[in-house]
């Protein structure tokens, strides 16, 4: 009962909108296959219309080349004036003239040429030569036409000896009406040319009491009832012509039986229509063309059959959309159902994922893609001082301004990395809350994805805490690195220069093994350097103070000089360098000395950590329209699995590598990353253990903007 009362309006509402999108269903069907019906209708008109003007332009032709010729009526003149004897005369030589001419015409399914004085009289019948002498007038009504009027007449009528189609021609010399001359084709030659030249099958009907009222006793025997309507009959087929059409007898029986009950009335109404049906598993439209004789009156219907499966398709259409409908309507009701039965489970669920979000100690925020906060906990409000209305649907960098220490410039990389790499991003370098009094406040970031279910990112959950006090901690013990780094560099570069004048001899010779010692104090030195370098550039980068000065870089010409500068390793090791250098690669506005780094970096690795023999295969290519791909591969020792998400950490080196002899402090990808990112780019890498190792960056093409700093990062080539 609780469920009926809280969803019968909805039902309600689903109900009626299923029944109305139902209604407009059939609509939309009805409406859609009476245009089918009526193009098949006008279709049908047209090829009725297109074959009555086939048999008059042969009608005319033959009229004007041949019937109205001088000689025809010279002959008609004279044979008026004549006697029966002398018109015996003419009559034969009209007869042999136009002989070979109808022989042609009969091949063309002609019925038959009659000539007609200026009183109806039938003077030359070229099927019958010997019926001559009757009047027409009474009896044919185009006849009469034409001697009253002395124009042109076509059309259908119905005759004594059959009905069909007449084209009756007056004939006149200097002014003088001699009569007319008719051609015609019956009902079985009309539907044999329209056969022939469109695919249907046809029939035609005429009406019973024309018959009765017309058509000789004897010419009755060539007419038989029609199945489809008793008031109309068949003419039946003539044996000089052979059936054409592509629907058997048989079938267009079956097709009347299953239609003529619908058919009745509206053939009685004389209306053009069109009926649908299905048999032996086969699709038709009937299609109905009411035909009026000279006299306007409508006396029989010509009948097209046309196998097509248009309006069935729209049927079949319609029930999967109806049967689609019910399903949706029934799906509907029961999701509405759950979501009933559901609701308070997830009310429940929401409140203790409130309970939790307001627990943390971390601010929380999820920023969809149009950059709108969409959710914001009680520890973001704390620590950023805004309220949750203040914040809550609005752009988040509007409000939540997270900048830089040193002034006032967005720092949100971080949401920028999300969304374009759909990957996770943690920053705690440099980034800054600016609170609702203005005060800033350090954070540590940790920005990920919100994905669907296919992966697609549809949000960026940010978590950020105050680390001021760690900021303090961290920036003591940075400055106390910085400082110690710079006190240390001094006497070093002193150790470094006495070595080189007592290995120079410049105040005096050296025994062999005084200058292996001063070698080993060198070298040691210039580990010390190295060391030195990598601290310093480290406590830059931790203390934000690393400057940028962008300027056009050609990333190939790059790779090349840092390549030539490590020939020495790769020819001792004999290591072959591949370089995949895509030359559509334009310059990019980069720092150079810190890119630089970047590349030496990844290069030194890839030579140092491969074996005798191998290969370090380098490309550069455009990525897409917005970045450049860069990748570094060697077929080296590889990274240990376990130990892969250390790689970027600060003086980490792999287990596989420490008993190696190779120099390193495992500091180098440490910068080489946080260089890559301040330019907006991307680094990864792809490892297998005794296999070789894989770095990959991607870095916009549009390059990097400046940033103002204390000094740049410290080379260790």
């Amino acid at each position: 009962m609780k469920f009926f009362k809280g969803t019968t309006l909805l039902f309600l509402a689903i109900i009626i909108f299923g029944g109305l999108f139902g209604y407009w269903l059939w609509g939309n069907y009805d409406t859609r296959s009476n245009e089918l019906l009526t193009i098949e209708q006008q279709n049908v008109s047209n090829q009725y219309s297109s074959t009555v003007n086939s048999y008059r332009l042969v009608s005319k032709t033959l009229y004007d080349e041949v019937l109205n010729s001088e000689e025809i009526l010279n002959w008609l003149a004279e044979a008026e004036k004549a006697d029966p004897t002398e018109q015996a005369v003419f009559r034969q030589k009209l007869y042999k003239r136009l002989t070979p001419v109808f022989d042609r015409l009969k091949k063309k399914n002609f019925k038959q040429i009659n000539f007609y004085l200026p009183d109806t009289t039938n003077f030359l019948n070229m099927q019958r030569p010997d019926y001559f002498g009757v009047k027409f007038g009474d009896i044919r009504p185009s006849v009469k036409m034409v001697s009253q009027k002395q124009e042109y007449v076509e059309g259908f009528e119905e005759g004594k000896d059959f009905n069909g189609f007449m084209f009756v021609f007056p004939l006149s010399k200097n002014g003088q009406y001699l009569g007319s001359v008719e051609t015609s084709v019956s009902f079985n030659t009309f539907r044999n040319e329209m056969s022939l030249i469109f695919p249907l099958a046809y029939n035609f009907l005429i009406k019973k009491n024309v018959l009765s009222d017309m058509v000789y006793s004897d010419e009755a025997r060539s007419y038989f009832l029609s199945d489809l309507n008793r008031d109309y009959f068949y003419e039946k087929e003539a044996d000089s012509i052979k059936r054409v059409d592509i629907i058997s007898s048989e079938l267009i029986s079956k097709i009347n039986t299953k239609i003529k009950t619908s058919a009745y009335d509206l053939m009685t109404k004389g209306q053009m229509f069109t009926k649908t049906t299905t048999v032996d598993n086969m699709n038709f439209m009937v299609t109905f063309v009411p035909i009026k004789n000279i006299k306007g009156d409508q006396v029989a219907y010509m009948a097209s059959y046309h196998l097509d499966d248009a309006i069935a398709l729209l049927y079949n259409d319609l029930l999967l959309k109806m049967v689609f409908l019910v399903a949706i309507v029934f799906a509907m009701l029961f999701f509405i159902y759950y979501i009933h039965e559901s609701q308070q489970k997830l009310l429940d669920t929401g409140e203790k994922l409130k309970n939790i979000t307001t627990a943390m100690g971390e601010g929380l925020i999820v920023i969809n893609p149009d950059e709108k906060v969409v959710f914001y906990n009680d520890a973001a409000a704390k620590i950023s001082g805004f309220s949750t209305e203040k914040v809550l649907n609005q752009v988040y960098w509007q409000v939540l301004k997270f900048v830089h220490e040193n002034d006032e410039e967005r720092n949100d990389d971080f949401v920028k990395y999300v969304f374009h790499y759909n990957e996770p991003k943690n920053d705690s370098q440099n980034v800054y809350l600016k609170q609702a009094d203005g005060d800033k406040v350090p954070l540590a970031i940790s920005a990920a994805p919100l994905r669907s279910g296919g992966g697609k990112a549809l949000g960026c959950i940010v978590v950020f805490r105050d680390i001021t006090q760690e900021k303090e901690v961290d920036k003591a013990k940075t400055e106390f690195v910085s400082l110690a780094s710079h006190q240390l560099k001094t006497p070093m570069s002193a150790v470094n220069w006495y070595s080189e004048m007592l290995m120079d001899e410049d105040v005096g010779k050296l025994t062999s093994q005084q200058k292996d010692f001063l070698k080993e104090i060198r070298e040691g030195n210039d580990r010390m350097v190295k060391l030195v370098n990598g601290l310093l550039n480290v406590s830059r980068i931790d203390m934000g103070t690393l400057s940028i000065i962008p300027e056009p870089v050609d990333l190939k010409v790059m790779f090349e000089s840092a390549i030539s500068e490590l020939q020495f390793g790769t020819t001792a090791k004999k290591i072959k360098i591949v370089k995949i250098f895509d030359p559509t690669v334009p310059k990019i506005n980069l720092d150079v000395n810190l890119m630089r780094i970047v590349v030496q970096n990844l290069l030194s690795n890839a030579v140092k950590y491969s074996r005798e023999g191998g290969e370090v295969r380098v490309e550069i290519k455009k990525q897409n329209a917005k970045d450049v791909f860069i990748a570094v591969k060697d077929s080296g020792y590889g990274i240990p699995k376990k130990q892969q998400p250390s790689i970027f950490k600060k003086l980490f080196r792999a287990d596989n590598v420490k008993t190696l002899k190779v120099e390193g402090t495992g500091l180098g990808l440490y910068v080489a990353k946080s260089v890559v990112e301040a330019f907006g780019g991307k680094i990864w890498f792809e490892s297998e253990e005794n296999k070789g190792t894989s770095f990959y960056i991607t870095l916009p093409l549009k390059g990097v903007k400046a940033k103002t700093g204390t000094k740049g990062l410290e080379s260790n080539a």
